[in-house]
């Protein structure tokens, strides 16, 4: 410990619910980086035509 720097406690809930949500962030970020881009994908076409003969 460093002179004159006090210790800091946290309560064991929300250490709890910050461990939960690192852990949850790290899986996360674990399968969008196996994810393959969706980026690399064509655009979906926009335009569509309908043609209707009458007889």
């Amino acid at each position: 410990l460093q002179k004159g720097k006090q210790i800091q406690f946290k309560r064991i809930e929300n250490f709890l619910r910050d461990s939960r949500q690192k852990h949850r962030d790290e899986v996360r970020f674990a399968r969008m980086a196996k994810k393959p881009s969706e980026a690399k994908l064509p655009p979906e076409q926009k335009l569509g035509f309908a043609v209707r003969l009458r007889p």
